[in-house]
């Protein structure tokens, strides 16, 4: 079965739109395997990739995979993923990353 995933790039550190380090993210990847997420890491390329699925304790939950494996952390893909969930309109919302359960809360006015 073929899959459309979209993936948001992002580049976080950039100076005047320049340079910076580019991350994926994919909001909606409730349906997806680790496995998948691992393949769609390779796909992309990019160093990291962040997935986002909803969470019955925080409003998201937030996982990284690189195109070798799931990590932990990753601060420019956490960055990035904040950037497009303010981008979209979620301007209050909690973001529980999966690997430390740990919690960010993201708040924009």
């Amino acid at each position: 079965m073929v899959m459309n995933i979209q993936i948001t790039v992002v580049k976080a550190f950039t100076d005047n739109g320049a340079g910076g380090n580019p991350a994926g993210i994919v909001f909606n990847a409730d349906q997806l395997s680790d496995n998948q997420q691992l393949h769609i890491a390779q796909a992309a390329g990019y160093s990291e990739t962040a997935f986002v699925c909803k969470d019955e304790v925080a409003d998201y939950t937030v996982s990284f995979f690189t195109p070798t494996s799931e990590v932990d952390f990753c601060g420019h893909a956490t960055l990035a993923t904040f950037f497009c969930t303010v981008s979209k309109g979620y301007t209050h919302c909690r973001l529980l990353h999966a690997a430390h359960e740990s919690w960010f809360a993201i708040s924009s006015h």
